[in-house]
């Protein structure tokens, strides 16, 4: 375990305490929250396991997923802070010309009565180390605060429609309760006695006290946002088993509702083949179903890297990024920049919020926007990759790949690849 963690863990996201991971691994128990005392088992995640014992077929009970990596990674190693303005610059460098993610600015929504630099301040505070780069450092913050923060942010996201707001510094849980303002309140109860009556306020209606009105109000709205947040919304989760086969189906079947309908596809670490066409192994046809049927025109494609298996050394890590490049680019698909590159909105656990953040080695100016995807997955596996900026907890490897199905840049991007490999 504390290999794992001083090695591999901690160069990227330190905000994982080591005590934290060494919990996890013993117990499975990674979240543990006020003086709850966790003694039962958690059977929510149990499963069956085919083998044989005695030379018969038998099934298992028993909870055969990761107990090496940890669960932190999904929900407490970065969290939106709304600092955009401050690596802006450094991210708008990252990108080909044409691709700026900042055209058009976003009207976020803060609490009422706090400002939206102390806002972003207090959610940056979040990950504040002390004593940086010496032998005592240490985070403010550790994973688990984190992921309740990230939780909290999201649920207030669905339920107001607007940014979850720390009332103190360091507080995760201070930004609960917070109501509305008397001038929101009394504009939502007008507009809700008004859409009532048919377009007019009833005159006759009984008289309410402001309490009884601000809750209302607020009820009546928290309603209504969670109503406009679902709408129209659709996952599709699958647990990757027989993948090749369901997506062999789609892909032979234009009317089928997932057929080339996918804006957003998000590949984990352990179905990045699904990128590439099986291998012929025997002379029986296999399937051979790819994502690419299910991505519509200027669809994103997310894949997850091998940054976060602790099992692997860093070598075997950029040995599986750069073929995970490999495959997308052979397949058409665009490299548009690592997940931290492209969200300048998020702050990584692990790295510095400043605006001079190493901008890419990739040179784009006076380079069409074809020409610049088209060669940009080698430029990146061939700099960033072999020569990686390494500065242990500042620079962390890419947790996320992003690419796009340019479908007018397919063929440009598969020549580049192929030539650029040839030679």
């Amino acid at each position: 375990m504390d290999w794992d963690y001083q090695f591999r863990v901690k160069p990227n996201v330190g905000i994982i305490h080591s005590k934290q991971f060494k919990h996890w691994r013993e117990t499975g128990v990674a979240f543990e929250f006020g003086d709850a005392t966790y003694t039962n088992a958690n059977r929510s995640l149990l499963s069956y396991a085919e083998g044989k014992e005695k030379g018969k077929s038998t099934l298992r009970r028993g909870y055969w997923g990761d107990v090496a990596v940890s669960p932190y990674h999904a929900m407490g190693t970065s969290a939106f802070t709304g600092l955009g303005a401050a690596v802006q610059g450094a991210c708008a460098a990252q990108l080909p010309e044409g691709l700026q993610p900042y055209s058009a600015p976003c009207a976020l929504k803060y609490a009422p009565g706090v400002t939206k630099d102390c806002a972003q301040r207090r959610a940056a505070e979040l990950f504040a180390i002390h004593s940086r780069h010496s032998g005592s450092e240490q985070w403010r913050h550790h994973a688990v605060e984190v992921a309740v923060f990230n939780l909290l942010s999201q649920l207030h996201e669905l339920e107001q429609h607007g940014v979850y707001t720390l009332a103190v510094p360091h507080g995760i849980y201070s930004g609960l309760g917070q109501r509305p303002t008397a001038t929101e309140a009394d504009s939502t109860t007008a507009s809700d006695a008004a859409a009532s009556s048919g377009g007019s306020a009833s005159a006759t209606a009984p008289p309410r006290s402001s309490t009884e009105g601000a809750a209302s109000a607020a009820s009546a709205k928290r309603a209504r946002c969670i109503s406009r947040s679902l709408t129209g919304v659709s996952i599709v989760p699958h647990d990757g088993s027989d993948m090749r086969a369901m997506l062999q189906h789609i892909a032979d079947r234009p009317s089928h509702v997932l057929h080339g309908s996918v804006d957003v596809c998000v590949l984990g670490s352990k179905a990045a083949h699904l990128l590439a066409e099986p291998a012929a192994i025997s002379s029986s046809q296999q399937p051979g179903g790819t994502v690419h049927c299910l991505l519509r025109a200027n669809a994103v494609l997310v894949a997850e890297t091998a940054r976060n298996i602790v099992k692997f050394s860093v070598e075997q890590c950029a040995a599986f990024e750069r073929k995970l490049l490999g495959m997308a680019a052979a397949s058409g698909l665009a490299f548009i920049a690592r997940g931290r590159d492209l969200d300048g909105e998020t702050h990584a656990a692990g790295s510095v919020v400043t605006p001079d953040k190493h901008a890419s080695s990739v040179p784009n100016s006076g380079v069409a926007l074809g020409d610049s995807l088209a060669l940009r997955a080698f430029k990146y596996a061939s700099t960033a990759l072999d020569n990686p900026d390494v500065k242990q907890g500042d620079n962390p490897g890419a947790e996320h790949l992003i690419f796009a199905n340019f479908t007018d840049m397919q063929e440009a991007v598969k020549e580049a690849w192929e030539h650029s490999n040839s030679t």
